[in-house]
């Protein structure tokens, strides 16, 4: 597995995340989508602290998803680092896992990403997922390559991406993308993307909202990865309405 995780000629690299109370039929139509669009990744969850999927529930319906596509990354939040699973997933499974966790990534394992409660002070090299309220101030160049989870509604207009995230249960528990995450019309979205590029992301995980077009939303966001050079920040780190900590994934 190469080290680099952004795509050649992007800033980041850009996958969405569903919640593992998610169908495994409507998991492998989002995975599918998802890999036609041109996303990245996509992410299983356990959101919240009631969730009764374990690592092995997880892991099983990333292994059918993985049936159904051929390149997209499969990730998972876990509870550890699993010393088995499913074959149709050797090679482009990557999985987050709480800091004490973290060990040697096994060669059967795509990447082995960490939570981290900030950026400095990490070996080179080190994948962590952080906080992005411990993106403010900006910081300086982080040796570690960092991720951030937030969720999304994304829309042709304002308007559509307020009614999508409109009274959605899920977003109800980790954050509403209009206060706490990436919200907007297409060009609001990149730049907000480009924002958290010029942090020092390099990997922006979407929260995807419960929507019943969910593939709409995929394919406008799979039109928000850019090249180039970073922008001027769009966001106001560290303010109360910068991003939800993601942390909601990891039960500690």
């Amino acid at each position: 597995m190469s080290s680099r995780v952004v795509p050649g000629g992007r800033l980041v690299r850009l996958g969405a995340v569903v919640p593992s109370s998610m169908s495994p039929a409507l998991l492998r139509r989002v995975a599918t989508l998802s890999e036609r669009a041109g996303l990245d990744a996509i992410w299983i969850a356990p959101f919240g602290h009631t969730t009764t999927s374990s690592d092995e529930d997880m892991l099983a319906m990333l292994a059918d998803a993985a049936e159904e596509t051929g390149t997209i990354v499969l990730g998972a939040w876990l509870r550890d680092v699993p010393s088995r699973f499913p074959p149709p997933l050797a090679g482009r499974l990557e999985v987050t896992v709480p800091i004490e966790r973290r060990r040697p990534c096994p060669a059967t394992l795509a990447r082995i990403w960490c939570v981290a409660g900030q950026v400095r002070h990490w070996p080179p090299g080190d994948l962590l997922v952080v906080p992005a309220a411990s993106l403010a101030p900006p910081p300086r160049p982080s040796r570690a390559k960092l991720a951030v989870a937030v969720p999304l509604s994304i829309g042709r207009t304002t308007a559509e991406a307020e009614a999508r995230a409109r009274d959605d249960p899920l977003f109800a528990m980790v954050g509403y993308p209009s206060q706490a995450g990436i919200f907007g019309t297409l060009e609001e979205c990149q730049q907000q993307v480009l924002s958290l590029a010029r942090a020092g992301v390099v990997d922006v995980r979407c929260i995807l909202p419960s929507t019943p077009d969910v593939h709409d939303v995929i394919a406008q966001l799979s039109a928000v990865p850019m090249g180039g050079r970073p922008g001027r920040s769009a966001l106001r780190y560290g303010s109360r309405d910068s991003l939800v900590d993601p942390w909601i994934a990891c039960d500690q």
